[in-house]
């Protein structure tokens, strides 16, 4: 096996965590966007917050973190997924 990486196999056990990780990541993002909302009274969206270290350092840690619901709650309000009402 010259050149070849001998990748590790995966087992059941692994592939649920990475789909509970992936789950709980959904829900944090979920959460953290309706907070800002409720907070700030707008949508959570890209963008920076300020022009200073600190206000570009928390626009890229708010998108990471949010970035799941703010690409998901686009698609919501084009009518691709309809809310549960």
């Amino acid at each position: 096996m010259r050149g070849r990486v001998a990748l590790p196999k995966l087992d059941r056990v692994d592939v649920l965590l990475l789909l509970y990780c992936g789950a709980v990541g959904f829900v944090a993002a979920g959460i953290a966007a309706s907070f800002y909302k409720l907070v700030s009274g707008k949508p959570a969206q890209f963008g920076p917050f300020g022009g200073t270290i600190f206000g570009l350092a928390t626009s890229f840690l708010f998108g990471a973190l949010t970035g799941p619901a703010i690409v998901s709650g686009d698609r919501r309000l084009c009518g691709i997924i309809l809310p549960l009402e």
